[in-house]
Parts: structure tokens; sequence; C-alpha cells
């Protein structure tokens, strides 16, 4: 089957200038050698050169790399305000220790939201204690010593490890 050069050329020009480079080099072994005359054509045409086998791998591993980040938007612009806003006017009947314990993670979770917001590894990191802490807060929340002893698992198996491995996965966004 023919297909005629100007076919090619518009969907060469679809292409992202990040895809014509991976199909100029990397890629180049899943094209046909006259749709690689017109990638470089079409880079050309658009005043970029041809990347190196290495420049062509980042972008490579860079595209990969690019997964939805809803949650952390979420997360960091919606759940930790609250958070803080409800720590700020505790109105729930709870121990003294636990009011204290709530109240004084709210400079935690302030902390937590400017590193996060600034995509800073301290930020991410910090984020690790403060899961930490919101699991073992969930579970204190239970109203005898058998329902905070079960609570951990239960909060661990809910609320951490889904956010373990959700964080864990976007730890290249931040630096």
């Amino acid at each position: 089957m023919q297909v005629d050069d100007e076919t090619v050329r518009a969907q060469m020009a679809r292409l992202t200038d990040d895809e014509l480079r991976i199909a100029l080099t990397t890629g180049a072994d899943s094209y046909h050698p006259e749709a690689l005359v017109l990638a470089a054509e079409e880079l050309q045409r658009r005043g970029l050169s041809v990347p190196t086998p290495t420049e062509a791998a980042a972008l490579e591993l860079q595209k990969a790399r690019e997964i939805p980040v809803g949650w952390l938007k979420f997360y960091t612009y919606v759940r930790l305000p609250v958070e803080i806003l409800f720590s700020l006017f505790p109105f729930f009947n709870d121990s003294g220790i636990g009011m204290a314990l709530f109240i004084l993670l709210t400079p935690l979770r302030g902390f937590v939201l400017v590193g996060l917001h600034r995509r800073t590894l301290w930020g991410w990191k910090l984020n690790w204690v403060y899961l930490a802490t919101t699991v073992l807060l969930l579970a204190w929340t239970g109203p005898s010593l058998l329902s905070q002893a079960l609570g951990i698992p239960f909060w661990a198996l809910v609320w951490g490890f889904p956010n373990y491995f959700y964080f864990k996965r976007r730890r290249h966004l931040f630096h």
C-alpha cells in the first residue's frame, strides 16, 4: 500500500516537537526511511535540530514519567487547607491529649502544604511524616483501646498505603 508524501507530511506536522525528536532517534526503527526524511524536514521547518540519541532517551523517560497529578493537587490545595482550618477550630469532643495532638499538627500540615506546593524534596519527605501521623491520629479516634489497636492496620490499609504508592510514584516531581 502506497502512502503519498503529503499524507505523511501532515501526520508529521501533527506530532509534537518531542515526538518528532524521538521518532528521528530512538524510535527511528518504527518509521519508514522516507517518513524519517519528512520528520527531519518538519523539525527543520520548526527551527529545531535533530537531538542526539542521549537527548532522545531523556525525552522518552520524561514522557514515560508524565502521570496524573489530580490527587496531588486536591491533597495540596483542598484537603490540607481544610484540615488546617478544622484543627484551628476544634468543635469535636475529644480528650485533651487528642485535641492537643490535633492542634500541634497544624504547623506540620502548613509545612507540608508549602513543600508540596513548591514541589520541594523536603516537602515530599515531610509528607511521609504527616501521612504516618495521620494514620495514627485516625486510629486514635476509636472509642476503646481495642478499636484503636485495630484502627492502625485498618487506616494504614485504607489511607496510608494508597498514599504511599501514589507519592512514591511521583518522587520525580519534587526537587
